[in-house]
Formats: structure tokens, sequence, C-alpha cells
């Protein structure tokens, strides 16, 4: 790879969180390195990794002038990701994670739709992958989008929440950094799934959203992903994820500024992430000496009337149901 220098212009700020990625970087920064037609700083986080990741970042540093590494100890990605958000400088941010990978002329792409169209917010396309991301590129994850060229962000979760096509992957968006700054977006640390409140609050804000319909984003199946963990603590850090995220999109008073649309399909996507935790909690992978200590979240059973508020279909009425009797159950255990 030659060597790269920073432009003093920057066109797109991507920032990189990395935690013991090692065997799936160099794939990553070579489809960063070499994306072309417009200027990059790649912002490197590296959150405590107890791996090569380092040495690996060090190195591609070395030879590429628009790599910036950052070191700090363990905050999961959230933390990384605001990290990055405070020192991007870019005009657009965009997000990858250490071990997918990037299309050719991806991000030249992205924003020269930004820029013809106006938008705040690009969403991207992209595809899953086991171990070739060359050879799965019609596995499309998005098979929707809005008859409308351009739309409001609000429009935008208010349509796709309706095909059930709302895709809340923040690796699929490029974002102005000015929208960022202005509204102060940031990622909640410490929560799993995080993608989804900061994806709510973008939209919260965004005027004009437009679609890149090419899959140009490759996103690496894992079999190490916290969603196939066995980890009690992995899971109970789920739940806890999940009762805030329930709570954060049912809450009027954080949405207060907002259309009572919007509210409204806040309220269903609540009543959707509300059966991820159900389906966590009914698992007998929870001791029963861990169910009390769950129960003890105050919130949970709040949850319960804004779950039942947000179905709109006999399905999601029922889901609501098996919500409540599922926290009913340990409620009382």
């Amino acid at each position: 790879m030659e060597k790269q220098e920073l432009s003093p212009h920057i066109d797109v700020s991507i920032i990189v969180p990395v935690f013991n990625c090692a065997q799936y970087l160099v794939e990553l920064l070579e489809s960063l390195c070499t994306q072309a037609h417009c200027s990059l700083e790649i912002i490197a986080v590296n959150d405590g990794s107890t791996d090569e990741s380092l040495s690996i970042l060090e190195h591609y540093s070395r030879l590429d002038q628009r790599i910036m590494v950052v070191t700090q100890e363990n905050r999961g990605l959230s933390g990384a990701r605001n990290t990055g958000i405070q020192l991007a400088r870019g005009d657009w941010i965009a997000f990858a994670d250490g071990d997918d990978w990037l299309a050719p002329n991806a991000l030249h792409t992205w924003c020269k739709e930004g820029l013809a169209k106006e938008l705040d917010v690009v969403i991207g396309n992209g595809f899953r992958f086991d171990a070739s991301p060359t050879l799965e590129l019609a596995n499309s994850i998005c098979s929707w989008k809005p008859a409308e060229a351009v739309v409001s962000g609000e429009d935008w979760t208010i349509q796709s929440v309706a095909q059930r096509q709302w895709k809340h992957y923040v690796w699929l968006q490029l974002i102005r950094r000015s929208l960022v700054i202005e509204n102060n977006l940031r990622f909640q640390v410490g929560m799993f799934h995080e993608d989804i409140l900061w994806t709510a609050r973008l939209a919260s804000c965004a005027k004009r959203v437009g679609f890149c319909d090419v899959p140009f984003y490759g996103y690496r199946i894992s079999p190490t992903s916290i969603t196939n963990t066995a980890s009690l603590e992995i899971i109970l850090r789920r739940v806890r994820s999940y009762i805030a995220i329930v709570d954060g999109l049912s809450n009027p008073m954080s949405w207060s500024q907002s259309s009572p649309r919007f509210q409204k399909v806040l309220l269903r996507q609540a009543n959707i992430e509300a059966g991820h935790l159900t389906a966590l909690l009914r698992k007998d992978i929870l001791p029963l000496s861990h169910r009390p200590q769950i129960a003890e979240f105050s919130v949970i059973r709040k949850l319960v009337a804004p779950v039942f508020k947000g179905a709109t279909t006999a399905s999601e009425f029922w889901r609501a149901v098996r919500f409540w009797r599922t926290v009913s159950r340990i409620s009382n255990r």
C-alpha cells in the first residue's frame, strides 16, 4: 500500500471502534484505505484490546497518515464511538465496526448522494457474510425504501416501521457532522443495542434523509457476537439494555418536541423491542436466583402500559400480553 497523507479538507470522518478483532482488522483497514474520490480521516479507537489489534493499527497508521489511533480503557462500542465523534473533523461522519468491510467507492457514492440532494443523513445498504465479503453482495439487508427520494427523519421512521423495515444500524448511516454537533448526539454508554435509541434521536432532528440501494457495507456474522453468547453477565446486560430501550422509546418526555405521529410509531417500536426483552426473560438461561434481581427494576413494570399502547395489530397485542405475563411471573417469584 502506498503511503497516504491527510488532506487539508476532510470529506468523511469514519469512526472505527476496535476491541480484540485482530483476526479481521486488516481486511477492514484495507477496505477503508482504498476508498477513492473523497478525502478521509479514519479514527480508530482501540477500546482496551488485549490481542494484536493495537499493533496492527499502529502499523497501518505509519503507512497512512489518514489513520488516527486513539487508545482508551474499555468503554464499549458506545464509549468508543463517542470518543470518535469528539475527534471528528470531516463534513460527514460514518461508522464501521472492526470486523466488517466496506466496498470500493462506497463513501464517495454516499457523499455524492448527500451533496446532490442536500441531505442531513444518507441511509446506505449492506449485506451479511460469514467468510468472504466479496462473494455475497446480493444479500441486501434493506429490501425496501420510501417511494420519495428525500423524506424527513420522522417520515423515514414512520414509513419503515410500518413496513417492519426500520434498519437502525449505525454503520449504514452517513451523517452531516454539523447535525451531530448542533443536536449533541451521543451514544448511551454501557448499553447493548445502542444503535436503536441513537437512530431514533437522529431521526427526530434530521430534516432530509435519502437512501442508497447498493449494498456497500459488509457485516460479518460472528459466532461470538453478544446475541449468540450464553454468558450470564452479557444476558443480564442485554436485559437491562432492552429495558432502557423500551423505556426510552416510550417516554413521552423524551420526544416532546416531536410530532404525535412520530411518538406513536416509537411506541410501536417499543412494542417490538419488548418482544426481544420477553424472549430473554422467558428463557431458562437465567437462573431463578437472578430473576428477582431483574424484577427489582421498578421501571420494568411501568413499561407494560406503553407496550400495550404501542400495539397496532393482533400480533403486536399478543406480544404485549406475553410481555405482561412474563413480567408478572418474574415479579411474583
